[in-house]
């Protein structure tokens, strides 16, 4: 077995043993357990995330793009973290065009969305809005949330120093999305709908 791989599986066995603990938190007092789901769900997505971005510096990830609804991605990004936004009392709200399709690999935007809600969560938000729409030549996913904001200090909100893997992976996941010359791109921003951040993914098509 190649060094490459050993780190790869190991990876997949800390993601898994994770996903066990996660389920034993739910048992725990409500307070203790809003904050040990938070910590864990971040642990988990950027142990999934550094398991993308390393299989696709190996050249071991394959984009698997197929013609599918655009509310499929902000839907299942908000369901990935349904508990906890629900025992955080976060008011979600969900803005899509059942009738819109966009082709695209719907594992890694999924990846990309979810966790810009965890990271709004972390940011103390109460209201998440999730966003998918077409735009130009191509389609577009947001999340915008009231939270602290990109320039509040660290110890205003709860975001842990150096968990800034899932926007790494979002920057390559947008980069894989090609069409002819264009790429998509990930931008983070001040929301002007929120007034918190607003994480922007557009993909060409």
């Amino acid at each position: 077995m190649q060094w490459s791989d050993l780190v790869a599986n190991q990876l997949h066995d800390l993601k898994n043993q994770l996903g066990v603990l996660m389920q034993q938190i739910d048992s725990t007092q409500a307070e203790e357990r809003i904050l040990l789901q938070k910590s864990s769900r971040l642990i988990h997505d950027d142990l999934n995330s550094l398991l993308i971005l390393f299989r696709m510096d190996e050249n071991k990830f394959k984009l698997d793009r197929m013609d599918l609804p655009l509310c499929d991605v902000p839907e299942e990004a908000a369901a990935r973290h349904e508990p906890l936004l629900r025992s955080s009392d976060i008011d979600l709200q969900l803005e899509c065009d059942p009738d819109a399709y966009g082709f695209y690999d719907r594992p890694l935007l999924v990846s990309v969305l979810a966790h810009g809600v965890l990271n709004a969560i972390n940011a103390q938000a109460k209201t998440i809005q999730l966003q998918a729409k077409l735009e130009g030549q191509g389609c577009c996913f947001s999340v915008d949330d009231d939270g602290v904001g990109l320039n509040a200090p660290i110890e205003q909100s709860e975001r842990i120093p150096g968990a800034g893997v899932g926007i790494l992976l979002g920057k390559e996941v947008a980069a894989a999305h090609k069409r002819g010359e264009q790429q998509g791109e990930l931008t983070l921003q001040p929301s002007e709908a929120l007034g918190g951040t607003q994480l922007r993914l557009w993909i060409p098509q």
